[in-house]
């Protein structure tokens, strides 16, 4: 990824004032990792993603 992601880490690691916790979930810091692996709002979307392009492909 290579800190692309503008998310609570890597605004603080360029030292811009951001609140750490994730926006979505509101429990635990905001990272790529939690991001991509863990959050399950960026998994219904990835799952919306997914239902859309098989339509498409019907």
């Amino acid at each position: 990824m290579h800190n692309r992601i503008l998310i609570a880490d890597n605004s603080a690691k360029r030292g811009w004032e951001t609140n750490p916790i994730c926006s979505l979930r509101g429990d635990q810091p905001e990272s790529t990792i939690c991001l991509i692996l863990r959050c399950a709002f960026a998994k219904e979307i990835k799952e919306l993603e997914e239902h859309t392009k098989s339509c498409k492909d019907s």
